[in-house]
Formats: C-alpha cells, sequence, structure tokens
C-alpha cells in the first residue's frame, strides 16, 4: 500500500479533511491534497515524524516514483546503494552439443569481468532469493529463438531442482550447457529429460545422478 492510500485511510479514520490536518501541521490545505494526489510527492523529515504525531505510523511500502530530489543515492564508487551487485563471471553455456566447462560450483575458478546493478526493489518482485545470482553468457544455437548466441543470463545458483521444469545450466555429462530439463516420473531411477528450444537438436534423457544441475535461468537482457 502507497503512503498516500495510508494517508487516506488515518485521515478517514481519524475524522480529519484537508483543511484541519493542514491547520494542525502549521501549513495550507492544498499542501495536504497534493500529498494526496496520483503525481503529488509526501512530507520528510520534521514534518512526517509530525503528522505521524497526528495520526499515527504511516508507514509501508510505497509505489510512488521517486522525484528528482529522491533520486537512488549514488555512492563515491558509483554504485547505486539500493542495488543488488550481480557479478558476470567468465563462464559460457553451450546452448549447443556442450562444452567443456569450469567448475562452475567453485568460485576460485572464476573470475568477475563484470558487475551488474540491478535495483533490489525490481528483484524482489521477481525472485524470493537474490543472494546467489550470476550472469553468464550463451554461445550456440540450440536455445534459440528463445536465448540467441551472445545473450547474457540470469543464473540463481540457489535453484538446483528441475521441479518445476525449467531452463537450467548444467553438466550433462558430456559438456556444460544450457537446456530446459524435466524430470520424468514412473521410471525405475530417476531421469531427466533435456531438451532444446530450437527443433533441429533432437531431445535426450540422462540419468539424475549423472548430470550436475548449476542453477536456475531466471532472467536474460535483450537489446533491441
Amino acid at each position: 500500500m502507497s503512503f498516500k492510500k495510508n494517508l487516506r485511510i488515518a485521515m478517514d479514520a481519524a475524522g480529519i479533511g484537508p483543511a484541519e490536518l493542514g491547520r494542525q501541521l502549521g501549513i495550507t490545505s492544498q499542501a495536504v491534497s497534493q500529498w494526496l494526489s496520483p503525481d503529488g510527492g509526501y512530507p520528510k523529515g520534521k514534518r512526517m515524524d509530525a503528522l505521524k504525531a497526528i495520526l499515527g505510523d504511516l508507514d509501508g511500502p510505497t509505489d510512488e516514483k521517486p522525484k528528482d530530489d529522491e533520486a537512488p543515492m549514488i555512492s563515491p564508487a558509483g554504485r547505486c546503494l539500493n542495488a543488488v551487485i550481480i557479478p558476470e563471471i567468465n563462464v559460457t553455456a553451450s546452448a549447443g552439443p556442450g562444452m567443456l566447462p569450469p567448475d562452475f560450483g567453485n568460485e576460485r575458478n572464476q573470475s568477475v569481468v563484470a558487475e551488474w546493478q540491478i535495483p533490489a526493489e525490481f528483484l524482489g518482485k521477481h525472485l524470493s532469493a537474490i543472494d546467489s545470482l550470476k550472469v553468464i553468457s550463451v554461445i550456440g544455437d540450440s536455445m534459440a529463438p528463445e536465448y540467441a548466441h551472445g545473450e547474457k543470463v540470469l543464473v540463481d545458483l540457489g535453484q538446483r531442482v528441475p521441479s518445476p521444469p525449467g531452463t537450467f545450466v548444467l553438466w550433462d555429462g558430456y559438456g556444460f550447457v544450457l537446456k530446459r530439463l524435466e524430470i520424468l516420473v514412473g521410471s525405475d531411477k530417476p531421469c531427466v529429460r533435456i531438451s532444446s528450444v530450437n527443433p533441429e537438436y533432437a531431445d535426450y534423457e540422462r540419468p539424475l545422478e549423472d548430470v550436475a544441475v548449476n542453477g536456475r535461468v531466471v532472467g536474460k537482457w535483450v537489446w533491441k
């Protein structure tokens, strides 16, 4: 719920209109009405404290866009202070027949080639956990057109169980690949179906114990 909605509910509960609230705060009723308008701002500092003293706690998530003087803070190093820093590592997942991988699960064998800054609020709307994310590159065309050669993908290393089915990076016993995984039920030995988007590449099955699932692909960057 936004600040404006919280404010309106609190005013209604207290039976206070913009004119009376403005009088108690020492401001005009127009200023209060502005807080309630879709494009208006909201009080800060001592004025917010005074408002809470009259109406109670108005805290809560806000869906308002920050104004120029409320823009996200930037650190001296050029980092947005409310952003998640996601490392891009020197790993490429083959969207093709596979390739020899680095030890993807061992950070000592990885090097960071870039850092991606993504607003924490945005990630929180789409992901339940944001502390195990990496960016890697795709090579090959087996997952085209969904994942094109050269695209960057966001991988959640915390999601390593292919249930529900989805796109994962994994060692399939032959190479390090980016493929769609689905657990097959009803077989004597747990198996997974490994499939591509490009119909020129055939599906194949592997025993689950013979593959190493490194993480689920949870996003990608597309430039148009």
